[in-house]
């Protein structure tokens, strides 16, 4: 695997990893709050991570997808601006209607079955690097609903700052005046 992204997807797994030393520290009680009926919890937050990182890891592994040539048209360029303000600004988003039913969390995720699945996203992942060279990080990896082609190069990228936006809702989350102490 090419050194940069050897070094991108450790540096995403040590994410990942020290996510899961600090749920597992929550009561059941406090990894499951939602500090209002619409919000997310810890939970929800770790399957929905999970799942975004699963279509990626699918979509980029697809076997039978034209990888080259593909270009953001306007409306993509201004979608791609307008998404890496929203995460940079930490700007609250829906989640895009396309994709919705494949990355929105169920109510009640099993926590053992999502740390088992996120370690094989991660396996995922790292077969799907291995092979890349310089020359086809250009090469489209998956078709975000907003920002269109990602090319390979960005889709680390992509996973660091959509996990680091899950983060600042995490702490918003133990900052609501109705969390649980234990």
């Amino acid at each position: 695997m090419l050194p940069g992204l050897r070094t991108q997807l450790d540096a995403l797994i040590e994410k990942r990893d020290r996510f899961q030393h600090d749920l597992q520290a929550l009561s059941d009680q406090q990894l499951r709050y939602r500090p209002a009926p619409d919000a997310w919890s810890f939970a929800e937050v770790a399957q929905h991570l999970l799942r975004v990182e699963q279509e990626v890891a699918k979509a980029a592994r697809k076997p039978g997808v034209e990888r080259r040539g593909h270009r953001r048209s306007a409306r993509e360029w201004i979608g791609f601006g307008a998404f890496q303000s929203i995460v940079h600004l930490n700007i609250r988003i829906k989640i895009p209607r396309e994709v919705a039913g494949r990355v929105s969390p169920a109510d009640n995720p099993d926590m053992k079955v999502l740390w088992s699945e996120w370690a094989k996203v991660h396996e995922d992942l790292a077969v799907y690097l291995e092979p890349l060279r310089e020359e086809s990080l250009h090469e489209m990896a998956f078709r975000h609903p907003i920002m269109g082609p990602t090319p390979a190069r960005g889709v680390l990228s992509f996973l660091h700052r959509h996990f680091d936006h899950h983060m600042r809702q995490v702490g918003r989350i133990r900052r609501s005046a109705g969390f649980p102490a234990a």
